[in-house]
C-alpha cells in the first residue's frame, strides 16, 4: 500500500472552554507549585462557581501557545533534578538487525 503523505499541519483542539475559566492556585504548604483548576459557571448567576481539578493540560490556558511539533514545555524537569533521586542517562544507539532495516522494507533478507 503506499504511503499518504499529508502537509496539513495537525490540529488539537486549543482554548478556553465555554462557561468556566482555567485558574491556578498554590497551596500554602508547597508556594512553588501552581495547581490547575476550572471555575464553572452555574446557570443560575446568583450560585457561586465551582471549582474543580483541571486536567487538560496546558491546552486550554489561553497564555500558551501551542505548537505540536515542539511538544509540551518541560515545566517539572528542574524539580524532578532537584529530588536527586531520577539519574539522567545518555541516548544509546540500538542498531536494527538485517530483516527490520528500512532498506529491507520490512521482509526478512535471503
Amino acid at each position: 500500500m503506499d504511503n499518504i503523505v499529508s502537509t496539513a499541519s495537525p490540529r488539537v483542539t486549543t482554548g478556553p472552554l465555554p462557561s468556566s475559566q482555567k485558574i491556578y492556585v498554590t497551596p500554602q504548604a508547597a508556594p512553588d507549585l501552581s495547581v490547575p483548576l476550572r471555575e464553572i459557571e452555574l446557570s443560575s448567576p446568583s450560585e457561586p462557581r465551582v471549582r474543580v481539578y483541571d486536567t487538560t493540560g496546558p491546552y486550554t490556558d489561553p497564555a500558551v501557545t501551542i505548537d505540536v511539533r515542539q511538544g509540551l514545555a518541560r515545566a517539572r524537569r528542574a524539580w524532578v533534578l532537584a529530588r536527586c533521586r531520577f539519574p539522567t542517562r545518555r541516548a544509546r544507539c540500538v542498531a536494527l538487525p538485517a530483516s527490520r532495516s528500512p532498506s529491507s522494507n520490512g521482509r526478512a533478507q535471503a
